[in-house]
Parts: structure tokens; sequence; C-alpha cells
């Protein structure tokens, strides 16, 4: 059995045991969520836990997981969890997980979603998983089919493992905003030989590179640049740039640069507390939203608003309202 301290310290890191989840101490899944294989994929705060559950596969003729599920992330104390995104891609086999925490900002993940015609699609989240979507196309980057809804898609440690010729993303924290990928553009995840794409800003935009030498820079390879800047630049400039309350400011390399930082370079940020705005909230329990929606859906199973958990050493209420 998996306790709350095991999925907090790391020890479950990947594929764990089969569990019935609503019979372990101190943890609160909705409760149409019952015997299947689960393991957490992240913690990017100590108070922030990503699972990914895999139901069990009812048809006799295949494996006994579908190897994809549904992503829930953890409340504030890493006991109650919500829907974060549906059909994870979470392979049944080895330890090949496309979940990536981008290194250089909070709340900012990459993942693999499967589809229902089993195609497989890249999707991005800015807000700890408060919302999904496809990844931004790079501008002036053909698709091998413009007949279709063509987004980057993104190789991660699942294309590995299947043979594909790829490094999984890669970000480091003295480089505030940048991603260095192999991908395609097209409207699914391809197994033809990738190119790399960069994005500068977090992942809002991307551009396709050609990998050539760098140098070490000075003050006039630097600027200053406002985390998630694309984000309500329309509206207001006290909420412009602000998500999960506060608002960052860092100091970084141009992206014209072809200089890299030292090893010991570190990172000159600004950080400010701003005003919550709809991003920095995600669905209450037993509930999710959908893909490019704003509102929260009750999850059509879920039957209890009301849960009792044990919280410092005595039973306390939690009703949820979506």
């Amino acid at each position: 059995m998996i306790t709350l301290q095991e999925l907090k310290t790391g020890i479950c890191s990947r594929l764990c045991m089969l569990v019935k989840i609503t019979d372990e101490p101190g943890i609160r899944f909705p409760s149409y969520v019952q015997s299947y294989k689960w393991g957490t994929v992240d913690g990017d705060t100590p108070t922030t836990i990503y699972v990914s559950v895999d139901p069990e596969n009812t048809h006799p003729f295949l494996s006994l997981y579908t190897g994809h599920g549904t992503l829930f992330t953890s409340g504030k104390k890493g006991i109650v969890y919500s829907e974060s995104l549906e059909k994870h891609l979470y392979p049944n086999y080895g330890d090949a997980t496309d979940f990536y925490h981008v290194d250089s900002l909070n709340g900012v993940y990459i993942a693999s979603q499967m589809r229902d015609d089993n195609s497989i699609q890249s999707v991005i989240t800015y807000n700890r998983g408060g919302n999904w979507q496809p990844i931004p196309r790079p501008v002036g980057v053909p698709c091998k089919d413009e007949t279709k809804t063509c987004n980057l898609q993104i190789h991660g440690t699942y294309s590995l493992s299947r043979g594909v010729t790829a490094n999984p993303p890669l970000s480091v924290t003295s480089a505030v905003g940048i991603i260095l990928v192999h991908g395609h553009v097209a409207d699914a995840l391809q197994t033809t030989a990738p190119d790399v794409f960069i994005t500068s800003d977090g992942g809002y935009n991307w551009r396709k590179i050609n990998v050539g030498l760098i140098y070490l820079g000075t003050d006039n390879d630097y600027e200053t640049w406002m985390a998630h800047s694309s984000l309500r630049k329309n509206e207001p400039a006290y909420v412009q740039g602000c998500l999960l309350g506060k608002k960052e400011v860092f100091k970084r390399l141009k992206k014209d640069s072809w200089c890299f930082n030292g090893y010991n370079y570190k990172v000159e940020t600004t950080e400010s507390i701003c005003s919550c705005t709809r991003e920095d909230y995600e669905c209450d329990y037993g509930y999710f939203r959908p893909e490019g929606k704003d509102d929260c859906n009750k999850i059509v199973d879920f039957k209890n608003p009301e849960i009792d958990i044990c919280l410092r050493g005595h039973e306390e209420k939690i009703v949820t309202k979506g």
C-alpha cells in the first residue's frame, strides 16, 4: 500500500503497485476512482503532486491496463485530488512518460495525450494543470498535411522507447523561459526524423532553429523579460504576466544571442505579488475543465460532494462546489 508520505517524498516516483485508491488513508480521489494502476509523475512544489491513474482494461485479450488514463493534481496539502488531463499517455510497460516539468518556470508542463483514433498529440499547461492546450505551431513552418489542424508535436521518453532518434525536452534553471525540443509540425506525433525547435517565452511561441556555435556573452547579450508576458497582454498592466499569484521579471539572454551562461551563472529575478484571476484556479474535487474551456464541469459519475479527511489530528469536512 502506498502512503501519502511516500507520494510526497518520491518513493513511488514512476509506476507503482495495484492499489485500491479509495482505501488509502489520508488520500481522497473522486468516488468513481477504484482499483486502478497509478503512479506519481512529478511534484514541482512540496505541496503539489501529479498522479496518473490508468483504469483496468476489461477486454480479455488485451493488456491489464490501457496505457493511458487520467492525470490528477493534488490540492495544497497533497490530500484531495482533482482531474487535470484526460487520456494522459502513460504506457503500460517500462518507465516511459512524456510528462515534463520546465525547470525554469513554475507551473509549466508538457505532456502527451491519446486521441480517440489512438494517435498522440502534445499538450502544454502554464498553470500547473489548470488548463491544457495543444502546443502552438511555429510561424512559417509547413505542416505535413495542411488540410488538418497542425500544432507542434514534441518527442519525449515514449518516442525514445519506440526507437525514434530524438532527445526529450531540455530546460535549465539558468536559461529562463528557454525550452529546446525535438519535434514536428503535424496533426499528431510522428516517427520520422525530427527538427529542432526552441521557445524563449516559456512555451507560448516557438521557432525552428539550426544548431550552431555558441560563446560566452556580455551585458549587451541580456535583456529584461517578464515570464508569461503573452498572457492577458491586452488587459490592464497590473494583471499582465501575473500567474499563480505573482509576477516574475528576469534578466536573461536575448533570443538572437549565440552566447551561453557559464556554470556558476545565477539568474537575476524580481518578484511581485498580484491579484489572482481565473487562470490561477484549478477545478474543485469532482469537477474537471474541458479542453479549451474556462468553466468547470461536474464529472458525470461523481456522487458525493462532501468528504471527511483527518487533518492536524481531527476530522474536517470538505464540501466541493466546482
